[in-house]
């Protein structure tokens, strides 16, 4: 499941696969923004967007994100989530997904 997830967040990192009209299709809070283009989503509509991690309890799914090695994972792949719209509940905050700028050599 947490590689899911990976996949999903490298696809739309490297503009690649056909997730754009997915999401476009998709009636809840995953979304990309009109300014820069980021993909922003409540932790409980990601959860039913992604097939491979629906069948994980919403519960399970949160642990998965917050207990693993997710986000040391998402940094490896030039990634990382930023908040984008605090509702004060976590199942309803709004995250997105940015590209890591990549550091000069």
């Amino acid at each position: 499941m947490h590689l899911a997830l990976l996949s999903f967040f490298k696809e739309v990192l490297t503009s690649q696969g056909d997730y754009k009209a997915q999401v476009d299709a998709f009636a809840g809070d995953v979304f990309f923004t009109e300014e820069n283009n980021c993909l922003v989503f409540s932790l409980t509509d990601l959860h039913q967007f992604l097939p491979a991690v629906n069948c994980l309890s919403f519960k399970e799914f949160k642990h998965l994100l917050y207990q693993g090695e997710f986000n040391a994972s998402l940094q490896k792949l030039g990634g990382k989530v930023e908040m984008y719209k605090s509702t004060g509940k976590l199942e309803t905050n709004l995250y997105k997904l940015i590209a890591i700028p990549k550091k000069p050599q």
